[in-house]
């Protein structure tokens, strides 16, 4: 793997019909699916690495123990969703996620979600530390400028409702 990482890769997803209530709305719960997926399909891509991958190499695997999340502007049925991910806490035996959904052109804000995982052993079912390997791999992949602890989650919020409203409100679109 390569020395210098992009820490929030962002993926492009199409809102299936299937995934919709009556209104053509993105069903609450099929958001989870649409960062998951992304996520995954993110570090394959940018880190050449899988969650199964890992959990063969390290013999453990990371258990969702908690979200927090917040719906903001619904994705509708046909629309292309851009989803960025990053890592933005870990500790000797659990990580945390940021997935953030937005419009095509980014700058409208439609979800987001804090992950939090606990590594947890195949063979004992507990707790168990990460790896010195996969330490090294995390410090590698954090948002080290991220200024919010595990409890900030409604600051983090905030701030980026401001930054995406003032996207729209200057008709700026594209990729940043």
């Amino acid at each position: 793997m390569e020395s210098s990482y992009n820490k929030q890769p962002d993926s492009e997803l199409v809102v299936r019909f299937q995934d919709c209530d009556p209104y053509g709305h993105l069903n609450n719960a099929k958001y989870l699916d649409y960062f998951f997926n992304a996520r995954a399909d993110q570090t394959l891509h940018y880190y050449g690495w899988s969650p199964l991958k890992l959990s063969k190499e390290y013999n453990a695997h990371w258990v969702v123990t908690g979200h927090q999340i917040s719906y903001l502007r619904p994705a509708m049925y046909g629309e292309t969703v851009s989803v960025k991910t990053s890592l933005i806490f870990f500790d000797h035996h659990s990580i945390t996620t940021e997935c953030i959904m937005l419009n095509r052109e980014q700058n409208v804000l439609k979800a987001m979600v804090w992950t939090t995982l606990r590594n947890v052993s195949m063979e004992t079912g507990r707790s168990t530390n990460h790896s010195p390997e996969l330490m090294e791999l995390l410090r590698k992949l954090i948002i080290p400028e991220f200024p919010y602890g595990p409890a900030g989650f409604q600051e983090r919020l905030y701030e980026l409702k401001e930054h995406y409203k003032q996207r729209a409100q200057q008709g700026q679109v594209g990729r940043e």
